[in-house]
Formats: C-alpha cells, structure tokens, sequence
C-alpha cells in the first residue's frame, strides 16, 4: 500500500524500515494538504474562504488528499471520467487555466497507476486539452461534453467507473451555474452534472476538486456551504438560489485553487503507491500553461494573454508550489543517518 505500513521504497526502489519520528504516517498528507490550501489570490478576489470550507468538509477525520487518494486506490484498473472547463463567451472562450492544467495532471498519474481516465471538455477546450497532453507526456482520450443530453447519460454513468472533476462549475437548485462573482454562466453541457449524480447514485467513485463553492462536490456540504461563501446563498442574479452547487461528490478536496488541488491528490497518490514520478516538475507544469495560454485558454482572474499564471498567480510561484509539493513527497521517501 505504500508508506503508513511498515516499509517505504527509496528513489532505488529498496525496502527500507518507515521512521517517521513518532509513527505518524498520516505527516506526508497533512502537509499536503496545509500547502494546497494556502492561499495567495489578488487582494480583490474572494479568498478567506478556502480555510473554512476545508474545516467543514474534513471535520475531525483524515486529510482530504489521503481520503481521495485511498478512495481512487480501492478502484485499481478504473475507467475515470476526468471533467473540466466552462466556456464564457465574452471573456473566456476557451475556459480558463485552472480546472484542464490539473485535469492533464491527474490523466497522466492516473495512466502511470494502471487506470484508464478519459477527459471530458466542452467541444471549445478540445484544443487546449490537445496542446497540453504532450507537454506533461500524457495521452487520455477526449471526450466532447457538448450536446450530451438527458437521455445519453444513463449510457454513459455505465461506461465510466468513476469521475473526477476539477473546477468544473455545477449548477444550483435552480440549474443555473455561477462564476465566482455571481455571474450566470450560459448553458452548455448541463447534463454533466446529471451524470456526476448518477455515477454518485450509483456508487460509483466521485471526486470533486474546488476552490469556491460553486464547483462540483460542494453539494456535499451545500447548506454549510452557503453560509460560509460570499454569494453562496444570493448570487445577485434572477434566479436568487445563490451560486454553491447543489451536485455533491462522494469526496470533496478543497483546495485554494483547484489546480493545486489535482496537483495535490497526484501527491498523496505518490506517497500512498510509492511513486515519485507521478507529478510533473514545476518548470513542466508551467510549460504547460504557456501552451493552453497559445490555445486561447486564459487566466481566470486577470483574463490576459499575455499573464502566464493561474488564478491570478504569476508562473513562478506556480511553479515553486509544485516544487514544494514534489519535496514533500521526495522528502517523505529520503533516509539518513545522524549520528549524534
């Protein structure tokens, strides 16, 4: 299973008896989860949220990335539906970083683990998910999102054995989706969240990645939810149901930008299945931004094509984030001996 055992494998892959300094093979996952939950937004976005919603939703139990990453392990050889990206005629045509740079990070440890994830975009990020796949050397099937209807998606809760979706807006009780601000989103692929719900239903494995309430999985805790997210029970528009979706997940993973959060569900999977090549490097990670920004695929807070960053934090502190995260687990694998 990987350290929390009794043994752990170095870069040599040779056994070696788990010291942990105290027994606490959970370390590695708590740390995991401080660093994705940290947040670092423009003073003017939402933030303040984040630490909040992660209390509620982990309660007194394991961390969200050890919960998610078990889960996923129990389901060795699945088919995983992938589930990113909100076009936004007028301002994102083609989506926005953070949910499909995540996305090709899961699809790549994923494949590297034995499953078989497919990711599923709107027929405007086919493209994005295209130029990026290669950068982080991972090639998952796409599957367009757009034009499935009520009546395909019995069909397609049988062909998947799980999802994972990663900033991927839900709707509310009214069906409408929001942006963070409160803003509706027009309709393009719905009844992905009738899928979510029926793969849930079914007991199937669901996980969903979020920063904001308003994403898949927050259904999970929705009431709890609306009262701790601006906007979350009045969204300012005419549907008045607020912008916290209502489609839950069997998993939530809060994170203070989703990205980091598949970047750190990649890291528990690392740890947990002693893998250290599961997550890309920093410097790859922001390749592949650069190469969704050439495709028309921009930063969600500052909608420039000329920013390289994510959620309105520049590259290079993307980058070190992954760095840190990579360390934790590389870190958690190193053995030495002190002699005094």
């Amino acid at each position: 299973m990987g350290c929390g055992t009794r043994s752990i494998r170095g870069p040599d892959c040779s056994e070696r008896p788990c010291e942990t300094g105290g027994g606490n093979t959970l370390l590695p996952y708590e740390n995991i989860d401080h660093l994705i939950t940290t947040e670092m937004r423009p003073h003017n976005m939402v933030q303040g949220i984040v630490p909040q919603l992660y209390k509620t939703v982990r309660g007194t139990g394991d961390p969200l990335t050890y919960r998610a990453a078990r889960a996923l392990t129990a389901h060795p050889g699945s088919r995983i539906a992938l589930i990113t990206g909100i076009p936004l005629p007028g301002h994102l045509p083609k989506g926005e970083i953070d949910g499909p740079v995540g996305t090709v990070a899961l699809a790549r440890a994923l494949s590297r683990l034995g499953h078989h994830p497919e990711v599923l975009v709107p027929d405007e990020l086919a493209s994005v998910i295209g130029v990026m796949q290669p950068v982080v050397d991972v090639s998952a099937p796409v599957v367009s999102t757009t034009g499935l209807t009520r009546g395909q998606v019995s069909q397609w809760i049988q062909r998947y054995d799980g999802a994972i979706t990663v900033e991927k807006l839900g709707r509310n009780r009214k069906g409408v989706r929001h942006s963070i601000m409160g803003t509706p989103i027009p309709p393009s692929d719905e009844p992905v969240d009738d899928l979510v719900d029926g793969l849930t239903q079914e007991g199937k494995l669901t996980i969903g990645i979020g920063d904001g309430g308003n994403e898949m999985g927050f259904g999970k805790i929705f009431h709890l939810a609306r009262e701790i997210v601006p906007r979350g029970a009045a969204c300012g528009c005419p549907c008045a149901d607020g912008i916290v979706t209502s489609t839950a997940t069997q998993h939530l993973l809060v994170a203070a930008v989703s990205n980091f959060g598949a970047y750190g569900l990649v890291s528990a999977l690392s740890v947990l299945h002693e893998r250290q090549d599961l997550l890309p490097d920093g410097e790859t990670i922001v390749r592949t931004i650069e190469a969704s920004v050439s495709e028309g695929c921009l930063d969600g807070a500052r909608v420039d094509p000329t920013f390289i960053g994510d959620d309105g934090i520049p590259g290079t502190a993307i980058a070190a984030v992954v760095t840190l995260l990579r360390t934790i687990v590389t870190q958690w694998f190193t053995l030495f001996d002190r002699h005094f």
